[in-house]
């Protein structure tokens, strides 16, 4: 989601963590605004409608009271008695509580009594000035005027007493009556709003429980999948939609652990192949190792020994043994070579001694030859006993094939080979100080400098993980290169030796 031209980013990034929120926020808050929007709707209609009509009704009444005063007044009028007049005025303002006034004017338009206390006010005086003496009607007012004063609205209206000729009587009705029902009312429908609104919030909250339960469910069975639990299951308690997501989820599930399952058979398979294959290539080169040692080499010993010894060419030889000389020469540089290549298709010493001892001849030899610096450090602790032999022959062909790295492609002036072994792991530590490469194009099948494949690491790393173990090359690009394997100890963590 993009925030458009139409829409600000800030209010976009509103809307959205606005959005963000729960499903629960989102059921109860459109629960809210429902009930908020219906609410005040019903409370508008009801009380506009209810107002006009309390207020028609008050004019009405305004109208029948003005009229049932005329008709008293009339005697009284004509004979001209204000005591009279007087009296039935206040005899009305008692009986009517929403009376607030009223008063008799003449054909002059005069008043002549009143009810009030203190004297007519001005604005009350002043409604009706230029009354019509015969038909009693103010020609430019309406017959029901409207006083908003401290004490509310008072709804006034006048009547003609005999048509007029003896003048007019006024009466002036407060909304107080009206307003108070009005007031009580709207606490009536707003109490009935609020009970409403907490019973559909009490259902939109059940709703929204029944609906978010089996989606938090699903979410946390997603996450438990995602850890690598694919045990789990969702719990599909309805056929709805929800139900059905449940169910497809349970299934894709199901799958994901059939697939875990074919690609752990897969992997075993595969290690069981690696294994063999290397248990094979290392019987081979054992073999070999053996043939090289005991029939080339014995046989080239045998015949430097009958050089040495009586030549039966010694005749044909000159005088002073140059060519007997350089064939013992050849000879010996010959059974030298075979010596090398037999230890280095299986040292007899890794069998005999175990690995400090191979480890330590190796990386003399290969200085000796190279004439690259090496150093070797071996720390254990005391009284430990030999390793198995599948872990010291993971090591060792590791540590073989990182000096072999090392002099092939590093360029390197000085090269170090640590080996550290502790109660619960051993570490074999490989460093040198050349021109490094990228181990993540040599993972991938890249090429290190001088154009050699990475298939050496990728060997490295499987035979340190036949053994639960594993391997990590460190480099840059001319700052060197280490190579670390580390092998737990653990009896649980250690498979049966697969050579010896």
């Amino acid at each position: 989601m993009r925030a458009t031209g139409r829409l600000p980013a800030h209010l976009f990034a509103a809307w959205r963590r606005l959005l963000s929120v729960s499903i629960l926020l989102k059921i109860l808050g459109i629960g809210v605004l429902v009930a908020l929007l219906f609410g005040g709707i019903i409370l508008l209609q009801v009380h506009g409608s209810l107002s006009r009509f309390l207020y028609r009704m008050l004019e009405s009444r305004a109208h029948a009271l003005a009229a049932s005063l005329a008709t008293r007044l009339e005697r009284p009028r004509v004979t001209g008695d204000l005591i009279e007049v007087r009296e039935a005025l206040d005899r009305e303002m008692s009986r009517s509580r929403d009376l607030r006034y009223a008063l008799v004017r003449d054909s002059s338009n005069e008043v002549v009594a009143h009810t009030f206390a203190h004297g007519v006010p001005p604005d009350v005086a002043r409604l009706r000035e230029t009354p019509d003496l015969r038909s009693g009607v103010t020609p430019g007012p309406p017959a029901v005027l409207v006083l908003d004063t401290a004490e509310g609205r008072i709804f006034d209206t006048a009547r003609p007493i005999l048509n007029g000729y003896v003048g007019t009587v006024e009466v002036g009705l407060s909304d107080l009556a009206v307003t108070g029902f009005l007031e009580e009312v709207t606490r009536g429908v707003l109490g009935a709003l609020a009970l409403a609104a907490a019973i559909g919030m009490g259902l939109a909250g059940l709703l929204a429980h029944i609906l978010t339960r089996p989606m938090r469910q699903l979410a946390n069975s997603a996450r438990e999948i995602g850890k690598g639990n694919f045990d789990v299951r969702a719990r599909a308690v309805f056929d709805d939609e929800i139900g059905g997501l449940a169910q497809a989820f349970n299934r894709m599930a199901e799958r994901l652990e059939e697939s875990r399952r074919e690609v752990r058979e897969k992997e075993r398979l595969r290690a069981a192949l690696i294994e063999r294959l290397l248990q094979v290539q290392e019987d081979e080169r054992k073999a070999i190792s053996r043939e090289l040692h005991d029939e080339i080499g014995q046989s080239l010993l045998a015949l430097l020994m009958t050089l040495q010894g009586d030549c039966p060419c010694r005749g044909c030889c000159d005088s002073s043994g140059a060519l007997c000389t350089g064939m013992v020469d050849r000879i010996r540089g010959m059974i030298e070579e075979v010596r090398r290549l037999s230890w280095g298709m299986r040292p007899t010493i890794l069998d005999d001694y175990g690995l400090d001892s191979a480890l330590s001849r190796h990386v003399e030899e290969t200085a000796q030859r190279s004439g690259l610096a090496v150093d070797y450090q071996y720390s254990a602790p005391p009284g430990v006993g030999r390793l198995p032999g599948a872990i010291e022959l993971t090591l060792f062909r590791v540590a073989q094939e990182s000096l072999a790295n090392v002099l092939r492609h590093a360029r390197a002036t000085r090269a170090s080979v640590v080996l550290l072994r502790s109660p619960a792991d051993i570490t074999l530590l490989v460093e040198d100080d050349g021109a490094g490469f990228d181990p993540a194009a040599a993972a991938a099948g890249g090429v290190r400098p001088g154009g050699r494949p990475g298939l050496g690491l990728l060997g490295m790393r499987e035979r340190t993980a036949l053994v639960g173990g594993d391997c990590a090359i460190e480099s840059i690009t001319g700052r060197g290169t280490t190579v670390r394997a580390r092998i737990p100890l653990a009896p649980e963590a250690v498979p049966c030796p697969s050579a010896s």
